[in-house]
């Protein structure tokens, strides 16, 4: 269930860049009653620190003004789902993920402004090409850091041993 709302939200991201507060409620809600079911009133204090985790994580990212508050509460909200030790892991996996998503998102504002620049150069109505540049500016800032948290958070669960665990309670 997990993997198909972290879907949705990589798509969303990649598409809108945002991250809807109804996809980060219903991760949430995902993880509760989960933990509810496989650890009863216990399973309350894992949800709790897999939030606190994933939000102490990213937190700081977001006040510095580098990373979206979306990202901050969809980390927080996997955190709840798979536990705090592999929100641990998932979100040092997700900050290194997310190394080539901003160098990507750096070459592709390079080469946008570069492009913008020469038409401008071309071209004798400089407003509208200015124009241009200025949005190239701002939309270079935004990265879907949804992917990373995404590979984050399967290489957390990967990395913890819950993969493992869930696969033995199957069989």
């Amino acid at each position: 269930m997990l993997g198909v709302m972290l879907t949705s939200a990589v798509i969303t991201d990649i598409r809108t860049h945002r991250i809807s507060n109804a996809m980060v409620v219903a991760i949430l809600v995902l993880g509760l009653v989960s933990h509810l079911l496989t650890q009863g009133y216990n399973g309350i204090v894992d949800w709790g620190a897999g939030a606190a985790v994933g939000l102490g994580l990213f937190l700081p990212f977001y006040v510095a003004g580098g990373m979206g508050a979306g990202d901050v509460k969809l980390l927080a909200a996997v955190g709840c789902v798979i536990g705090p030790i592999a929100a641990l892991y998932a979100g040092g996996i997700a900050l290194l993920a997310g190394v080539p998503l901003a160098l990507f998102a750096m070459v592709r504002k390079q080469l946008r402004l570069r492009a913008a620049l020469r038409q401008e150069q071309a071209t004798p109505a400089r407003h509208s090409s200015s124009t241009a540049m200025a949005d190239i500016h701002e939309q270079g800032q935004r990265i879907p850091y949804a992917l990373a948290i995404a590979v984050g958070a399967i290489a957390g669960v990967w990395q913890s041993g819950l993969l493992a665990t869930f696969i033995g309670e199957l069989s």
